[in-house]
């Protein structure tokens, strides 16, 4: 999630990569918003951040992906040590140009979700300015809305989806 204020919307994630492009703006930025196990993985690959999703759109490696709200992906997976999946990043392409959208980490303890509008806060921090986050632990889901860098709505509810907080 996003840190401090969210700069002007001339700083949204999507116009330094219009600005940058993808490669520089994920090497700039990427560090910071995915896990470090997928970093740490990517890395050890030989290449960038960057550099590593870039090559895997272009040579059509990703794999479509429908949203919980309908919103349609690309879906670029990093795999861990164990050739399991770790991470799944998401992004859309618009008039040309890939954009990262969010990300699905997962872990043994379950999955976080989430996806949505990003950018750079006062501190150089990629984060949300308007997203959804969904996190599913054991059989519970926390949903989580974001609207201008800040959380609006929060809700978990157990497995049979009845909210208890």
């Amino acid at each position: 999630m996003a840190t401090g204020r969210l700069h002007s919307p001339g700083t949204g994630f999507s116009n330094i990569v219009i600005q940058k492009g993808l490669v520089a703006a994920l090497n700039t930025y990427g560090a910071g918003f995915l896990n470090a196990v997928a970093v740490n993985q990517i890395v050890q690959s030989g290449t960038s951040i960057g550099n590593y999703f870039n090559n895997a759109l272009n040579n059509n490696q990703g794999v479509t992906r429908t949203l919980q709200d309908g919103t349609q992906v690309t879906e670029v997976s990093v795999p861990g040590s164990q050739g399991n999946v770790i991470t799944n990043v998401f992004f859309v392409k618009t008039d040309g140009t890939w954009n990262i959208v969010g990300k699905e980490d997962l872990t043994s303890n379950g999955t976080y979700l989430s996806w949505g509008t990003l950018g750079v806060d006062q501190y150089g921090k990629l984060g949300y300015t308007d997203a959804q986050i969904y996190s599913t632990f054991n059989s519970d889901t926390q949903f989580q809305e974001i609207q201008d860098g800040q959380q609006t709505y929060a809700e978990i509810k157990d497995s049979q989806g009845t909210p208890f907080l």
